[in-house]
């Protein structure tokens, strides 16, 4: 495992030599807002209290939510008065490591996974003997709400609408690689031209694609193979078959 990390490191390091890195970004906030509401309920879910300004300044914001382990932040800064707080404001504490998990997996998994993900956690919380105290609050029950209408919703008159989104990653993915395929067919084509027709020796068009783990691996294949449609499709029949 070691030798394969220090092959793959030197690979990016060639490709990093001869062309330039692109990064993409993925915009999470949908056009009815409602992505951006779950979200902004995430980092409102529970009250913290007032911490110490003396030790350090520190506001959370959302992209801290993210990248940051913002939950150890807060233990570091509560850890003084750790013995005087009560067992609510302890066990919100706690609970800011299984939001910030839930960010993860906001950004890495479809609609449907994701659900799911939410549903084990509800599952579990239900027969824990230290419940976590967001999943009861008015903002817990949103991120559930929003949740399943990302997934599914039911109009006024009773009927089920499937919505399905798709993981925004996995979709962004596979532009990038329908352009990549584009630009070398039309770079084949116009050595063709000019070599007047004659036989030109064909480039591969492989493209190298890693990933973090095995369940990434096995969504984007499916993603990939299937297409987005198809394959959400079949997640929402196993969901089905589940519930």
């Amino acid at each position: 495992q070691d030798h394969l990390k220090m092959a793959v490191r030197a690979v990016m390091r060639e490709l990093k030599a001869k062309s330039p890195m692109v990064d993409f970004s993925v915009f999470l906030g949908g056009g009815d807002g409602s992505k951006k509401r779950k979200k902004n309920d995430y980092t409102n879910v529970g009250k913290m209290g007032k911490i110490d300004d003396s030790k350090n300044d520190f506001a959370i914001s959302l992209e801290q939510c993210i990248t940051t382990n913002f939950d150890r932040i807060i233990s570091r800064q509560l850890d003084g008065d750790w013995h005087r707080l009560s067992f609510k404001v302890k066990q919100l504490v706690k609970d800011l490591g299984k939001l910030r998990q839930l960010f993860h997996h906001l950004i890495h998994y479809d609609s449907i996974d994701f659900l799911n993900f939410l549903q084990g956690i509800k599952a579990m919380n239900a027969v824990s003997m230290e419940p976590s105290l967001w999943i009861g609050e008015y903002s817990g029950e949103n991120v559930f709400r929003i949740a399943k209408e990302r997934v599914y919703r039911v109009s006024q008159k009773g009927k089920l609408i499937t919505v399905l989104e798709e993981n925004m990653k996995e979709s962004l993915l596979q532009q990038v690689l329908t352009e990549i395929e584009n630009r070398h067919e039309k770079k084949l084509r116009d050595s063709e031209e000019a070599k007047d027709g004659s036989a030109v020796a064909t480039t591969s068009n492989n493209v190298l694609l890693m990933v973090k783990d095995e369940r990434a691996l096995k969504s984007v294949r499916e993603y990939l193979v299937e297409g987005g449609k198809r394959s959400m499709a079949t997640k929402w029949l196993r969901f089905l078959e589940r519930t």
